[in-house]
């Protein structure tokens, strides 16, 4: 066989997925001598779907030595930045590009992509906008502005670009997936099922439909389907944790757990960490040894507060274990349904000591009742612009109680806010780990938060915690209730669609006047 049948055997073998081959095809020509740019542009594509990004890259570049024309090369190269995480890179690759290539396609969806994904959303649109003047039935065009527009909180426009991109590409799953999650932020949710379902009869083995599909689930307490569904998280591609303890067998409900030791690991989030510690007695109720992993912040608190669980930090070593577990897949292992989560009125305790010492350091009272607030959370959590919301939105409770902020964190437009308005205290500001901010929480009358991990915290010590929630909550606040099936102490106040925070902030206002009979 010629090289040139060599080489497209080896094409043929890339186009069905089969790149191992397709490499070993194209090292034996490139061993043979000649060093066709079609070629090694082939091979790094290989190389890059097979993960080796840095050893793709170098063959792009390659190409990009000898043709400094080749659009695909330069595209891919870019891409392979992106991969390797090298943004700034990247960018600058992808900006060079265009410069040389202004109207291909594959460039301008990326960069869009790469701004997209760096939370750029302003120019990731325009790039996708000027992709589609010039092909306005690019299904992926199509499919990336409407994500664009989801994420801007436009779900109808979101809603129509997904339509065209179905259109455009019938079985394209990942447009179904996305079309679902815009009729949820239109609270259209039996469209939103429907949706979902479609896109798991396009690509049953699809993860990624099955994990968002799962929070809809779990959202509308359909948790026979949610919990199986919500396992798919690990292969959806999403940006999770990676798996520890992975030389362990996971114990999923079945094993006879009596004279064995396991190891409940977490996994996403503090808040998340908070809420699903509370299976670990229940675990050990099975005749288990169990050995609980959570965040460093978190330790103390939960040492002190589950005693015969066996409490380690992250990276400590858990010991001889029979299985491992990560927390939220114990809902799925003991069966919790609507009737049996286990929703003790309070499972977490803060210290008595150090709940003194921060009575000595309050303030006395000017009124009562004292009120801790916590308006943001984590800056970089994707859904932040949802559920934080600015200090200055909380000012109308400032007559009516003693306001303490007891978040850590204070971004400056706070601090600024807040330094018009001295009589908020900030003790959060000088709290250590969670044992220190229960310890704070213990010494209030109230807590009134966004969704962040300081709710779980509040709700999981029983001291009466008034959650804001977005119009589209995250799926365990659940949808049209008041309370919570976690947290008996917990109140929900969500803010309507398309409004801003202040009816939710005026009812807070009207229960607070109420529930502690202020004038």
């Amino acid at each position: 066989m010629d090289a040139l049948a060599h080489l497209r055997l080896g094409k043929a073998l890339q186009e069905i997925g089969h790149h191992a081959e397709a490499i070993a095809l194209f090292d034996e020509l490139l061993a043979q001598g000649p060093d066709p740019i079609d070629l090694r542009f082939h091979r790094g594509v290989s190389l890059g779907a097979l993960g080796r990004v840095d050893a793709a890259l170098a063959d792009y570049r390659a190409v990009l030595a000898r043709d400094p024309s080749h659009a695909g090369a330069a595209n891919n190269a870019a891409n392979a930045l992106r991969r390797l995480g090298r943004h700034a890179e990247a960018l600058d690759a992808f900006d060079a590009a265009l410069a040389a290539h202004p109207d291909h396609p594959d460039l301008r969806l990326n960069r869009g992509a790469m701004a997209f994904e760096a939370g750029d959303l302003e120019r990731a649109l325009a790039d996708f906008d000027a992709l589609l003047a010039r092909l306005p039935d690019h299904a992926l065009g199509l499919n990336n502005r409407g994500n664009v527009l989801n994420r801007l909180g436009r779900h109808a426009e979101a809603l129509a670009m997904f339509d065209r991109s179905i259109a455009a590409r019938p079985d394209a799953m990942s447009a179904w997936v996305n079309r679902a999650s815009a009729l949820q932020g239109l609270a259209r949710f039996d469209d939103a099922q429907a949706s979902y379902a479609r896109a798991r009869a396009l690509a049953p083995d699809a993860a990624i439909a099955r994990w968002n599909a799962s929070h809809l689930a779990l959202l509308r307490g359909q948790y026979a389907s949610g919990w199986p569904d919500y396992e798919a998280r690990w292969a959806s591609g999403v940006d999770l944790e990676p798996r520890r303890h992975t030389t362990l067998p996971e114990w999923r409900g079945a094993d006879d757990l009596r004279g064995k030791r396991i190891v409940l690991w977490h996994e996403q989030g503090l808040g998340d960490t908070i809420q699903f510690c509370r299976y670990a007695p229940h675990v050990a109720a099975r005749g288990a040894r169990v050995v609980l992993e959570v965040q460093a912040s978190l330790k103390r608190l939960v040492a002190a507060s589950l005693p015969g669980i066996d409490v380690i930090a992250t990276g400590e070593p858990p010991g001889p274990c029979d299985y491992a577990t990560p927390l939220m897949s114990l809902p799925l292992a003991l069966g919790t349904d609507a009737d049996s989560i286990p929703a003790a009125p309070a499972y977490l305790t803060a210290d008595p000591d150090d709940v003194e010492r921060w009575r000595t350091r309050l303030a006395p009272r000017a009124r009562s009742p004292r009120v801790g607030l916590a308006w943001s959370g984590n800056a970089a959590h994707r859904n932040d612009a949802n559920r934080s919301m600015p200090v200055s939105a909380l000012m109308p409770l400032a007559d009516q109680a003693d306001l303490y902020g007891i978040q850590k964190d204070v971004r400056a437009a706070d601090r600024q806010t807040l330094s018009a308005h001295p009589s908020i205290r900030l003790p959060g500001t000088e709290l250590g780990d969670f044992a220190d901010t229960a310890a704070l929480i213990a010494t209030l009358d109230l807590v009134v938060t966004v969704d962040t991990s300081i709710a779980h915290l509040a709700g999981a010590l029983g001291k009466p915690v008034w959650i804001l929630l977005p119009a589209l909550p995250d799926w365990r606040w659940q949808l049209g209730r008041e309370d919570s099936p976690w947290y008996p102490s917990a109140r929900l106040f969500r803010r309507p669609r398309d409004a801003d925070w202040a009816p939710v902030v005026a009812a807070v206002a009207h229960f607070l006047a109420n529930s502690f009979h202020l004038r």
